[in-house]
């Protein structure tokens, strides 16, 4: 009925990682009708695939000693609904999955959606608001990472489709589409953390720079320089207060940067790199900030090959490659 090469079922995560090493040009798939519509439109044809919906450890809801709750990619929605954990502590997330389709949809759609591209599918996403996560881009250079952080910022107009905001964050008299948003709209809601830290410096001096963000966001000039002070102090740049931001050192305009972004506080953070050119005190300084953002509510993401970083933080991984 379909055409394709071979399929191999994986039996554990590390069974599926040894047909991936033994077959590199396969693409790994979960199931779901999307594969299936790709598959008899000829996308996938001649290829070898291997398929890990059968995997009993992508599933599941679990609560660690710490009351960190993991959902697994592979879990239904209706297994998000029925499940004890949800039910006692975010009872809300279960309420929504349970308005996905129909109950045929409810118990084959997982809440991952495409867990294999790192996406989720336009059929889950309304149901997932991101709660202090982390989400890092990982990838070779030269695949659009940067390019997928600036779309996913509002500053770059996507090939296809549109980047959307929760509706309760989207600005009155706006449509949900963050692209077509004025600078002033994505004050509180998006910051961009750019690859080239002089691009987003707009004072003259490093302690204003900082307070640019937290005055923007109705804060007084009292307020707005105590946070600048304490974002200064803890990134050891305190000394170049009065310094103009385009004399600092690469690693210097580096942390500026993410302490101007930190100090605006907003709900969606995108950084591009953010720990280059740190030595091991200020990249542990910024890790806890970055921390303490998502511990506040702030969702992240995070282009970087800091692997360290990645570890520290606990987040999600996305890795992105050539044409995907």
């Amino acid at each position: 009925m379909y055409d394709m090469k071979a399929l191999y079922e994986a039996e554990s995560v590390e069974n599926a990682v040894a047909l991936r090493l033994e077959h590199p040009e396969a693409q790994i798939i979960a199931g779901g009708s999307d594969v299936l519509v790709q598959m008899r439109e000829g996308k996938r044809a001649g290829k070898e695939l291997i398929s890990i919906y059968g995997l009993d450890e992508l599933r599941g809801v679990s609560i660690d000693e710490e009351e960190n709750i993991r959902i697994g990619s592979l879990s239904s929605f209706s297994h998000i609904t029925r499940d004890p954990i949800i039910q006692k502590y975010i009872n809300v997330l279960g309420e929504a999955v349970d308005m996905v389709g129909g109950p045929q949809i409810r118990n084959i759609g997982t809440i991952g959606g495409n867990t294999c591209n790192g996406v989720t599918s336009g059929d889950s996403a309304s149901t997932l608001h991101a709660w202090e996560a982390i989400v890092e881009l990982t990838g070779k250079n030269g695949v659009g990472k940067s390019t997928l952080a600036l779309t996913l910022a509002g500053l770059l107009k996507p090939i296809s489709g549109r980047v959307s905001m929760d509706e309760t964050m989207v600005p009155a008299r706006r449509e949900n589409d963050v692209f077509t948003w004025k600078s002033r709209d994505l004050l509180g809601r998006i910051g961009m953390v750019f690859q080239e830290p002089e691009h987003q410096f707009v004072a003259s001096s490093v302690r204003d720079e900082v307070a640019v963000g937290p005055k923007s966001m109705g804060k007084t000039d009292d307020e707005a320089y105590a946070i600048a002070d304490m974002m200064l102090e803890r990134l050891n740049l305190k000394r170049f207060a009065p310094a103009n931001p385009f004399t600092l050192s690469g690693g210097e305009k580096r942390r500026l940067s993410v302490a101007s972004m930190l100090a605006a506080a907003p709900k969606v953070l995108v950084m591009d790199e953010p720990t280059f050119g740190q030595d091991f005190t200020t990249w542990t300084e910024m890790v806890k900030l970055i921390a303490g953002a998502r511990d506040a509510g702030c969702s992240v993401i995070m282009v970087t090959h800091d692997e360290p970083l990645i570890e520290t933080l606990g987040a999600r991984r996305v890795l992105v490659s050539e044409g995907e």
